[in-house]
């Protein structure tokens, strides 16, 4: 007679698609990329506390603008998910970049997303800075 056992495999992060809610997105920075609320907060330019009504409530319901900037950041992750999974991406945010002439990707997401989306774009196509 044969057994046969189980064998269980961590949960893979779920990724990240332009129908993700801002619930969604929120919780992925804080969990996969593991960003604090605080980051979160200065690279949206908003506070703490909607970071954390955001996190906590499916419901919760960012004003447009937040949206806004949830789906730029949403969509520069997006890019750099197959090159830097998980931490490793919130690394490549918080990090100073050649390409952006020494600033930190997170904290130009408000202003000059254009230019962020550029560098993540160059990072995966080989460039490492």
């Amino acid at each position: 007679m044969t057994t046969y056992t189980s064998v269980s495999t961590p949960p893979t992060a779920a990724r990240l698609t332009e129908l993700s809610t801002p619930h969604q997105i929120v919780r992925h920075l804080l969990d996969q990329l593991r960003l604090t609320q605080r980051e979160i907060a200065q690279a949206l330019q908003t506070t703490e506390v909607s970071v954390s009504r955001w996190a906590r409530d499916p419901d919760s319901r960012p004003r447009d603008h937040f949206v806004e900037l949830l789906d730029d950041l949403r969509d520069i992750v997006t890019i750099l998910a197959g090159t830097l999974p998980g931490e490793q991406t919130g690394r490549w945010l918080k990090a100073r970049s050649r390409m952006l002439g020494g600033e930190r990707p997170l904290g130009l997401i408000a202003t000059d997303y254009a230019r962020v989306r550029d560098a993540a774009e160059a990072y995966v196509d080989g460039d490492p800075l």
